[in-house]
């Protein structure tokens, strides 16, 4: 019997919004050999006996060595860092990401990109198509096509097989020296000293050539030009890295620059490469807004300052960009006061309806908080965040069906979103529809990169599933987990 849907308040505070996944928190000196067996070793030791109906399955998925390569990689440090869960930025990097592999030709369902979390600027890729930025890096960028300069250059990466021939020649441990230097830098009590000297050592293995990552970027230019994102973006991301090290101490050049050499000369070469390009309009998108959201996580509770963010932003930004980090540091009073006042100065912006919606959600306040999500709703139909609220409010009425029709469409625009599986999961487990119960609950432990009890929820959803139609979807669903790892 599965009894956590009983809680129907939305609180992000409470045990409620607490991530059901389990973090393994050893020490780092325990953590390297462990991950260096794993990427050593194609043996899945976590994976348990398969069920009945993924036999077949299993027999006939051709394992892939780069793909394979990629996965016991990420089976490896996803015990040791941290992923941001915050769905916003998340589905961001997924779909600006996935525009690119598809302009790039390649299939977007073969890639997966992952937010972590951390200061450090950096990104990197490793081979079969799995795709790392750190918070540190998309906290020092302004606009997306920089974040699209970043992902289309890690993209052609793994096109161009660039790590998969390195790795060859360097041999696989070269990926566990990284994962330990990756969980050195992210280590709260800085690693041991033996990885700083690895680092020291070998750290040149881990730099890709610097022809490799020209080949990169001229690849990534390619990919930009034949998507809706600006090639100039990759010029952007090199201004901004700059930018942050002439501002900082010499030990403070960013990763991506230090583990990526030649960087002021491939500047100047994407400088001539861009030179004819025609000018394009730069892509409407609320960049202030993703700065201000992750910093508001940092749970900072010091008065919020928008100009360290945006040049001279107006009176009504300033009330909207006050009102989101209060939001977002769980300051719901605050943040209503400062929605309202920038409301009156532009009652037609969909977000800040949204926004407000959401905060009378936190207080409770049902009737204000679905008369906001409608409002926002009738101004625009590509946003998450009103949906979201009126299913909580049709949940907390007990109009399940209601709410369920609202959470479809969340996870229309935000699929992968695992906090909206797990409330589909506790809306089918109220109407006795036990295989969509464990269907949904399956997939919010997926997105939590829970895997192993992800496909313990699979394998009973098949046992509990009526229809073959659903059936088939659960083993395809499965098929993906076993072959990437996620």
């Amino acid at each position: 019997m599965i009894t956590p849907f009983s809680l129907a308040e939305f609180d992000s505070s409470s045990v409620f919004y607490v991530l059901l996944t389990k973090r393994m928190n050893k020490k780092l000196s325990i953590a390297i050999p462990l991950i260096v067996l794993a990427l050593t070793s194609y043996i899945d030791a976590s994976e348990v006996e398969p069920h009945k109906s993924e036999k077949k399955t299993s027999e006939r998925t051709n394992k892939d060595p780069k793909k394979e390569m990629g996965r016991q990689f990420l089976m490896a440090v996803k015990k040791e860092l941290k992923f941001s869960q915050e769905q916003e930025i998340v589905s961001l990097v997924n779909r600006v990401g996935r525009e690119l592999v598809k302009a790039a030709g390649s299939d977007p369902e073969e890639y997966h990109f992952f937010v972590v979390k951390g200061d450090e600027i950096n990104a990197f890729a490793v081979p079969g198509g799995y795709i790392f930025v750190y918070e540190g890096l998309l906290k020092n960028i302004s606009n997306i096509e920089a974040l699209a300069g970043v992902l289309a250059h890690e993209i052609a990466h793994v096109k161009r097989d660039h790590l998969f021939k390195d790795s060859k020649k360097t041999g696989l441990v070269d990926l566990a020296t990284l994962a330990a230097i990756i969980l050195g830098s992210s280590s709260n009590n800085g690693g041991p000293a033996m990885v700083t000297a690895q680092a020291a050592n070998i750290s040149y293995k881990l730099k890709l050539s610097r022809e490799h990552e020209e080949d990169a970027d001229i690849f990534a230019i390619r990919y930009l030009k034949q998507s809706s994102y600006h090639p100039a973006g990759l010029l952007e991301l090199f201004k901004a890295l700059s930018h942050y090290a002439h501002l900082n101490s010499v030990d403070m050049i960013p990763a991506y620059l230090s583990t990526h050499p030649g960087a002021n000369d491939r500047r100047s070469t994407v400088e001539t490469m861009l030179k004819d390009l025609p000018v394009q309009k730069a892509l409407e998108f609320d960049w202030a807004r993703i700065v201000t959201i992750l910093k508001a996580q940092e749970r900072r509770r010091a008065e919020y300052e928008p100009s360290i963010i945006e040049n001279n932003p107006g009176k009504e930004r300033k009330h909207y960009l006050k009102g989101l980090f209060a939001l977002k540091s769980n300051r719901t009073s605050q943040a209503r006061v400062e929605y309202i006042e920038a409301l009156r100065l532009n009652p037609g912006n969909p977000v800040y309806h949204a926004d407000l919606a959401t905060i009378y959600l936190r207080q409770k306040k049902y009737g204000l908080a679905e008369k906001e999500a409608l409002k926002s709703i009738g101004l625009s139909q590509s946003l998450a965040a009103p949906y979201f609220v009126m299913a909580m409010a049709a949940k907390k009425a007990e109009k399940h069906q209601e709410a369920i029709d609202y959470f479809s469409k969340v996870l229309h625009l935000t699929p992968e979103d695992p906090f909206t599986h797990y409330h589909m999961a506790g809306l089918y487990y109220s109407l006795g529809r036990s295989g969509l119960m464990r269907l949904h609950l399956a997939r919010h432990y997926r997105f939590n990169l829970d895997t192993e009890e992800a496909l313990r929820q699979y394998r009973m959803a098949m046992d509990e599933s009526r229809k073959e139609k659903d059936k088939e979807k659960i083993t395809l669903e499965i098929e993906d987990i076993k072959r990437n790892g996620v």
